[in-house]
């Protein structure tokens, strides 16, 4: 599908004055200012990244975070998609489940890459509201016949080994029943790594996101997209 980016470039119109005194002064009145210029940019189609804090780039300039990193990544190697950043910090699986479809009514998505339930975990919530809301946020995208890449996600024993095992086969289990791509751990290779997160040691930094886009983004989401000639 084609979609297409349209953006306003300011048109500047530059007056150059000639002589001194009386016959240098122009009256502005009588120039025409141009009207702005439309450049349209054409992708070949939209990436929708969803999720909380690990989406949105906590505490990082937004062309730090990996949407846009995935961007220029892909534009890199041939691919011309616009990847839109749709990540709230702090947000639950419930948040998202409240905003997709309102998410997705205004922007045409050709692929969504989809990572939550970070926060539900931190906050102990019960393992079955999660697993029913990230349910419901995929039957919601499927609905509109837009494929998923999943991101896994994983989480410390602090509440228990019990927890922690059933809150990392959610992901699996999920993309096994809904036939999504799946990527295996959203972290991998950068989690617990004091230099490629930030000091809380939680969010990743702008080197971690580059390792995140190249190693465990890009691998599962190329499949799924098209290949400029």
């Amino acid at each position: 599908m084609k979609n297409k980016l349209l953006i306003s470039v300011l048109g500047l119109s530059v007056l150059f004055l000639s002589g001194c005194g009386s016959s240098a002064d122009v009256s502005l009145q009588n120039k025409t200012i141009p009207a702005p210029i439309i450049a349209e940019v054409v992708y070949d189609g939209v990436i929708l990244a969803v999720g909380d804090s690990l989406t949105e780039g906590y505490q990082l300039p937004i062309e730090d975070a990996y949407p846009a990193q995935l961007k220029n990544m892909l534009q890199d190697k041939g691919y011309k998609y616009n990847v839109i950043n749709s990540g709230v910090s702090g947000e639950t699986t419930t948040g998202l489940l409240e905003r997709i479809e309102w998410v997705l009514s205004n922007i045409d998505a050709d692929v969504v890459i989809l990572n939550s339930g970070a926060n539900d975990a931190m906050r102990g919530i019960d393992l079955d509201i999660t697993r029913s809301n990230l349910t419901q946020i995929v039957e919601t995208i499927q609905a509109k016949n837009i494929p998923i890449v999943l991101g896994g996600m994983e989480i410390y024993e602090n509440l228990g080994a019990n927890y922690t095992d059933q809150f990392a086969a959610l992901y699996p289990s999920l993309a096994t029943e809904y036939d999504l791509e799946l990527i295996p751990l959203f972290l991998e290779g950068v989690a617990a790594d004091p230099a490629l997160n930030l000091a809380d040691q939680i969010h990743p930094n702008k080197e971690g996101y580059r390792i995140i886009v190249e190693r465990n983004i890009f691998p599962v989401l190329a499949p799924l997209l098209i290949e400029v000639e």
